[in-house]
């Protein structure tokens, strides 16, 4: 009896450390996504190499990029849930984090597309 005791308290006790480490992990993916990100490869995505991504800690963001020779700017606010992050107040966009570091942000849209962002210095 005392062994399953003991065995059964392991189980809780790894639980828990999972359970905790994946709220740390929650946390952490909302501080690193902030700063200034430039998009380094975009594949089939609407996002083209060179845009330039603003995730501020007020939980707003700005997207801006030249196309044809206009510039195109995209703000509003955005929402770090786990693993996703949720761009937009009406038309919500929502990405799901693959690779979060100091360095490097790669997310996979809605439609499938993967986006892969280098952090710009300074930021």
């Amino acid at each position: 009896m005392k062994v399953v005791c003991g065995m059964l308290a392991g189980v809780v006790v790894c639980a828990m450390t999972v359970a905790v480490a994946a709220d740390e992990k929650k946390s952490d993916n909302a501080q690193l996504v902030v700063g200034t990100w430039e998009c380094a490869k975009s594949g089939k995505a609407k996002v083209p190499v060179g845009a330039v991504l603003e995730v501020g800690k007020d939980g707003k963001y700005k997207l801006s990029y030249d196309e044809k020779g206009s510039k195109v700017t995209d703000e509003g606010t955005y929402k770090v849930d786990g693993d996703k992050v949720v761009f937009g107040d009406k038309n919500k966009d929502t990405v799901t984090i693959k690779k979060l570091s100091e360095t490097e942000l790669v997310v996979v849209n809605q439609d499938g597309d993967t986006i892969e962002w280098k952090r710009k210095k300074g930021s």
